[in-house]
């Protein structure tokens, strides 16, 4: 907000695209983690990709959250109440595996804490520690959600990943060479990050245009504004996530 002031007092204009986007409701804007946006459209791309796959639905699968901060952790909650269950989860101070489930209800009471998911006290088979974060990248599960750092996946883990799909929450978490090995050798699908994570980019981008555009904003304030987000979120990842599979399944049957 604050920066969305600095700049309308600069261009003397309260009605800018200028910086200043994510913010709270109150003040015209659309608070993007607020809302879980970047989660709301990773449940929106998995949701597509389930439906044209039959080897994999979100009801019963296990998943693996790698990065269990506002993404991952909105994540796990969205999953969980479609049926998955988290399996695994991990923060910059502890891992945890428990193929009967963890308890997301105490991870999100606990994860703002120092030590974070460190302080866990439910029933967990392995607990990694902050040098063995990466194992739990390996651990079996149906989807695995990296959602914190860069390149986590790569030639020297692709061999020992476990899942059925890669759902990228982090910025590019796994490199494209990579991504080409796990499909083709492994068997394994990454659903690409700049795809399925952008929710939050399409949040800021809707917030940008209502500032300039009144008939587009009169439409969205009428439809009520997060409502009229997420649809669209949903909407355009979903549609995107389905024309990549059409034209993957093109090519198949030309090659």
């Amino acid at each position: 907000q604050q920066i969305y002031e600095l700049n309308s007092r600069l261009i003397g204009n309260t009605s800018h695209s200028r910086g200043g986007t994510g913010r709270k409701e109150y003040y015209g804007g659309i608070p993007i983690d607020e809302w879980s946006l970047t989660a709301h459209g990773l449940i929106a791309a998995i949701s597509a990709f389930v439906s044209s796959n039959n080897e994999i639905n979100i009801k019963g699968a296990n998943v693996v959250i790698q990065g269990y901060g506002n993404v991952g952790a909105a994540t796990a909650i969205k999953l969980e109440k479609n049926g998955a269950k988290i399996v695994g989860a991990s923060d910059i101070n502890a891992g945890l595996w428990e193929p009967t489930g963890l308890n997301i209800k105490e991870m999100n009471s606990i994860r703002n804490q120092v030590g974070g998911l460190g302080n866990y006290t439910g029933k967990v088979e392995k607990f990694f520690d902050s040098n063995q974060l990466n194992w739990l990248l390996e651990a079996p599960c149906d989807i695995l959600v990296p959602a914190a750092r860069t390149n986590v996946i790569t030639s020297r883990n692709a061999d020992r990943i476990q899942c059925k799909v890669i759902l990228q929450g982090a910025n590019a978490p796994i490199n494209k060479m990579t991504e080409y090995y796990l499909i083709k050798k492994r068997g394994i699908v990454s659903l690409s990050d700049f795809i399925v994570n952008s929710g939050g980019v399409i949040g800021c981008a809707l917030e940008i245009a209502m500032q300039t555009d009144e008939v587009l904003k009169k439409v969205v304030l009428a439809a009520d504004v997060r409502s009229y987000t997420e649809n669209l979120i949903k909407k355009i990842i979903s549609n995107n996530i389905r024309e990549v599979i059409s034209q993957i399944n093109q090519k198949n049957k030309t090659d």
